[in-house]
């Protein structure tokens, strides 16, 4: 069997099929081929994780009437190009996770009579998912709530590859101690994505050094370490980047934002949370990811405009005092985390 997964345009989208192409590579040896933008960071991480890799030119439909006409015409090339490219692989299923470069491979897919399946990561579906979804045999989701995005009968409750990987994780006592942490203390950690985020930051760092019976660990982005700087206090210790599945086992809690990879993670991982989603992504998709893990009962969540001392601490205390809660929210962690996620969109690949 032969697979071409398309995915790009963000980590949300790429991390997650690369985590079901390595679990496909494991176990069960098929060639697995990739499509992606040719100007976007998968370009060159998927070729260095050892894929084969195709690139075509796309661009969402936003913006003026000419940049809406550039995407458009963008489009219709991709999609001659994207059926040269599965002529030539001739894959026996496609696999799109999303982003726009998918909508083009798919539709080019649908016209050579192969079989699609789409995979939506997050709670409330991307445009382009959307569009793609008609041209789907099977649409694959992470939260009941995205249901709704699609034709019901082509939708199955299956989950992020990525929590698979994270079910798997194990605790690396050395990185831990390389930190230096002071244990003696509940531990929190502060992770707000590659490129950190100092709209946060800038109110952490007057938040923080007051709750003083919590260690923190802040991991800044490597673009943020000056200016995270100003984070550093007693209680409070500035990195500019962990293997944060190596250590999280550590962490009595992580304040952290939502994004799909983050929140799959979260939840296989069995890892309490205080949520901060970004309001800067498309369709505020953070939130409703945010949402869903609240209204399941294994999260907390603070909008941004919303973080403060009296909010973050009430949190915190939740999680230290009152462990029999902290338990039975870890366990509807786990209850939702699709731990299985891989080995059962295999079956699903296998089957159709």
């Amino acid at each position: 069997m032969k697979i071409l997964m398309v995915t790009g345009g963000t980590g949300g989208h790429i991390y997650p099929a690369l985590a079901l192409a390595d679990y496909i590579k494991e176990h069960k040896g098929y060639p697995v081929t990739f499509i992606g933008n040719e100007d976007r960071m998968e370009a060159t991480l998927i070729p260095e994780k050892g894929y084969a890799f195709y690139g075509l030119k796309t661009s969402g439909l936003a913006g003026s009437i000419v940049k809406k006409g550039k995407a458009v015409f963008q489009s219709l090339r991709a999609i001659n190009k994207a059926k040269a490219i599965l002529k030539k692989e001739n894959p026996d299923v496609i696999i799109a996770f999303g982003g726009y470069v998918s909508l083009p491979v798919c539709i080019a897919a649908k016209k050579l009579k192969k079989k699609v399946i789409l995979h939506e990561q997050n709670s409330i579906a991307g445009k382009a998912n959307k569009m793609a979804s008609r041209y789907a045999d099977c649409v694959i989701i992470c939260y009941e709530n995205a249901r709704k995005d699609f034709p019901n009968n082509k939708v199955l409750l299956l989950g992020n590859p990525r929590a698979t990987l994270a079910s798997k994780h194990a605790f690396n006592q050395a990185s831990f101690d390389a930190l230096g942490l002071d244990s003696s203390k509940p531990l929190g950690l502060i992770v707000m994505g590659s490129l950190g985020s100092s709209s946060v930051a800038h109110k952490l760092k007057e938040i923080l050094p007051n709750i003083q019976d919590v260690n923190f660990l802040y991991v800044a982005g490597k673009n943020n370490m000056d200016s995270a700087q100003e984070l550093v206090a007693d209680n409070v210790k500035v990195v500019d980047y962990v293997d944060q599945l190596a250590i999280i086992d550590a962490f009595d809690f992580v304040i952290c934002r939502a994004g799909a990879t983050t929140a799959a993670e979260l939840a296989a991982s069995g890892t309490l949370s205080i949520l901060i989603p970004s309001p800067f992504v498309a369709n505020n998709h953070q939130y409703y990811n945010a949402k869903a893990m609240v209204d399941d009962g294994y999260a907390f969540m603070i909008e941004e405009k919303d973080v403060d001392e009296k909010h973050l601490q009430n949190y915190i205390e939740t999680y230290i005092c009152k462990p029999d809660l902290a338990k039975k929210m870890k366990e509807a962690a786990i209850a939702h985390g699709f731990q299985d996620a891989c080995q059962n969109i295999v079956e699903v690949i296998e089957k159709i």
